[in-house]
């Protein structure tokens, strides 16, 4: 499970004498934004929280395995955590980030190898902007298909860029080389692959109700928004 660790808070708190739900509660209470890593013998799982809500968890049996991730996650990762000895880290981050890290896990692949040769990556970005879509685009080089970065868009805004995030500690998160990083994969050239995230809104502090939403209430449209997307490009 990759994300970017951030300021480390706590490391190394044995599950043994830590009682993770009343950790969330104090989290909760104290308007903390970051994650709650939780590593055992046969799972590595983390909870993802914003300003004291914590909007999900994740839980991944295996490196490189598929990775759960929502409300039921938090139940699993709570009940992994009363029954097998592990240790907790706990990480701070900006809110940007845990947005990144929520539109990753919960995003599923609507375009795979887009070209810039036939698509206009900024006439492109911008109709995902009047879609307002969130999700992300994986942009890699033409030559020899290396990945240059992630943009993260929320509501059609881009509000994120991780470069090199294939590291084990994706923390170049670099919202400022945002313009630069387009002129330059404009000018170059690229190929790129665009995910739509199932959860329909990321919360933000205007938004205190309801943060997730079950992916099938989005998904079962999804057909028709590709193929809206693909008459507008």
């Amino acid at each position: 499970m990759i994300y970017p660790k951030g300021d480390v808070i706590h490391q190394n708190l044995s599950t043994e004498y830590t009682d993770v739900p009343d950790l969330l509660t104090t989290f909760t209470s104290n308007g903390f934004t970051g994650v709650v890593e939780v590593v055992l013998p046969k799972e590595i799982g983390a909870f993802f929280i914003a300003k004291g809500r914590v909007l999900g968890a994740a839980v991944e049996s295996e490196p490189g395995q598929s990775t759960t991730f929502g409300q039921e996650a938090i139940n699993e990762l709570i009940n992994l955590a009363k029954k097998e000895v592990g240790i907790l880290n706990i990480y701070k981050l900006t809110s940007a980030q845990i947005d990144a890290i929520i539109i990753r896990l919960s995003s599923e692949i609507v375009f795979k190898g887009l070209t810039t040769d036939f698509v206009k990556l900024d006439k492109f970005i911008q109709k995902l902007g009047a879609e307002r879509h969130t999700g992300y685009i994986e942009v890699f080089t033409k030559k020899n298909q290396s990945i240059m970065g992630t943009l993260f868009l929320k509501d059609g805004e881009i509000v994120n860029l991780h470069l090199q995030p294939e590291l084990e500690d994706p923390s170049l998160s670099e919202p400022k080389a945002i313009p630069t990083f387009l002129d330059d994969v404009i000018r170059q050239g690229a190929v790129f692959d665009v995910y739509r995230s199932f959860i329909t809104r990321v919360p933000s502090e205007t938004n205190k109700d309801k943060s997730l939403v079950e992916p099938e209430a989005v998904l079962e449209n999804n057909n028709k928004y590709v193929q809206k997307i693909e008459e507008d490009i």
